[in-house]
């Protein structure tokens, strides 16, 4: 699981999303795979069925609640064939990102090891 402060390479692709209608007109930024983010809330998301999943928000993206809002209609958001109750702000699943291992940490491990 990932921590507050924790820096994270995106693996996922939000390419499909991002290009969704709704997602567009309002305005909803998504991680690009590749990048480097700052891990900036870690909350605990329904999966589906009875699972329980946890998502990240990033220091980087802020879809914030007020647009959400402002863009529903009747309370609800069009999402294609869906409608949804706007959530406080858009988190990413955890599993399309992985913990940035940097030169200096890997090194640490590796010293441990050879020790």
């Amino acid at each position: 699981m990932f921590h507050v402060g924790q820096k994270v390479v995106c693996v996922g692709d939000f390419s499909e999303l991002a290009s969704e209608m709704w997602a567009r007109e309002l305005c909803i930024e998504f991680p690009e795979k590749g990048l480097v983010y700052c891990v900036r809330r870690v909350v605990q998301r329904p999966c589906g069925g009875d699972e329980t999943g946890y998502a990240i928000m990033l220091d980087e993206i802020l879809n914030m609640k007020n647009l959400l809002d402002r863009e529903c209609e009747g309370g609800f958001i069009e999402m294609g064939s869906k409608r949804a109750l706007p959530p406080d702000e858009i988190a990413f699943a955890s599993v399309d990102f992985r913990p940035l291992i940097t030169v200096e940490k890997f090194m640490t491990v590796s010293d441990r090891e050879n020790a």
